[in-house]
């Protein structure tokens, strides 16, 4: 009885000395397999951020123009009419070029802005029309001022007041910082430091940030 015992013993040390190699070769396999796929879902997502970071680059300074014009800061009073709505187009064709690199809270907020700023579909093939007042910049541009810019300008029914517009690039550009990488953004360097009330803050907090009027109170 004890000679059995001993060879079963015996057996099971053989056996589990003949499966160690093999399953620390899986192991090791599986592992390698895993830091792989790993390093490669990293380096995919490294190449999103750097397109994203390119397509930043290409968008926040024609984004930082229209926002100047629009809320009447900057240099909006360099900057006519026509050269605003052909700053459109071409925001236009670069955020549905770079639509695929970001989520779908991307296009919302872009859209939230550009809507702000211009009044569409007024005909086929009829310009935007722009949704602020001619007043105060006909008077800035006195003889430089074209008659026929007039016509560049939606009715005042359709004006989006310039807190709106401020409100909605803060909305954007806020996102658009999330979606590269950073964690905090300075509101105040973006506009009046008011965060729209349905801003989603897990994606980037918001720092310096000014209390609204209800929060005052």
């Amino acid at each position: 009885m004890a000679a059995s015992t001993w060879n079963s013993l015996e057996v099971a040390k053989l056996i589990v000395a003949a499966l160690t190699p093999l399953v620390v070769a899986v192991a090791a396999y599986w592992l390698n397999r895993r830091l792989k796929s790993v390093e490669a879902a990293q380096w995919s997502q490294q190449k999103i951020v750097e397109r994203r970071i390119h397509a930043y680059d290409e968008l926040a300074p024609s984004l930082n123009k229209l926002f100047c014009f629009f809320a009447y800061v900057g240099g909006w009073k360099e900057m006519d009419p026509t050269e605003v709505i052909g700053l459109k187009r071409s925001l236009d064709e670069g955020a549905h070029i770079s639509a695929p690199l970001f989520d779908r809270h991307f296009l919302p907020s872009y859209n939230a802005l550009l809507e702000g700023c211009f009044k569409t579909f007024g005909g086929w093939g009829a310009d935007a029309k722009l949704r602020t007042l001619p007043d105060r910049r006909r008077d800035a541009m006195g003889a430089r001022w074209s008659s026929a810019w007039d016509a560049c300008f939606a009715d005042r029914a359709d004006v989006t007041p310039p807190s709106e517009v401020m409100s909605a690039y803060t909305h954007l550009m806020a996102y658009l910082a999330a979606a590269i990488g950073a964690t905090e953004v300075d509101v105040h360097m973006l506009s009046d430091g008011r965060v729209p009330i349905n801003d989603d803050a897990t994606r980037v907090r918001v720092v310096s940030r000014v209390p609204t009027d209800a929060e005052v109170a």
